[in-house]
């Protein structure tokens, strides 16, 4: 009988040892997932939209025990959509910045004139 016992706190203290050591693994994605995130959101900043409620929402999930890897996974995937939002939008802003730039109106010096008039050139903006 003291044997059974002792079989069942052995298979237990091995699965508690094999629940903690997945527990680390989980909080050492999500602390990756947390510098992924506070690059990110430099970026975002420097931009001048800071994400506030994503940020809360990881912040508050971090918070958090950690034993659900359900949380962080959710977490990630909000993340990462906001990683590709904000990708996007970059993107999107420099193509808009570059289109800016094409549709800036020619401007034009006057040199003075010659025999044959007014002479003109386009003015070096750069």
């Amino acid at each position: 009988m003291m044997a059974n016992w002792s079989a069942m706190v052995e298979a237990r203290d091995a699965e508690i040892a094999q629940l903690r050591d997945l527990l680390r693994a989980e909080n050492g994605r999500a602390n990756a997932a947390i510098d992924r995130e506070q690059a990110a959101e430099q970026h975002a900043e420097e931009l001048g939209e800071a994400r506030d409620r994503y940020r809360l929402a990881w912040l508050s999930a971090r918070r958090r025990d950690g034993e659900n890897s359900l949380h962080a996974t959710e977490a990630l995937e909000l993340k990462d959509q906001e990683i590709a939002r904000l990708r996007a939008e970059l993107q999107r802003a420099r193509l808009e910045e570059s289109r800016e730039s094409l549709r800036a109106t020619p401007r034009l010096e006057y040199m003075g004139a010659d025999e044959d008039g007014e002479v003109w050139r386009l003015a070096d903006d750069s």
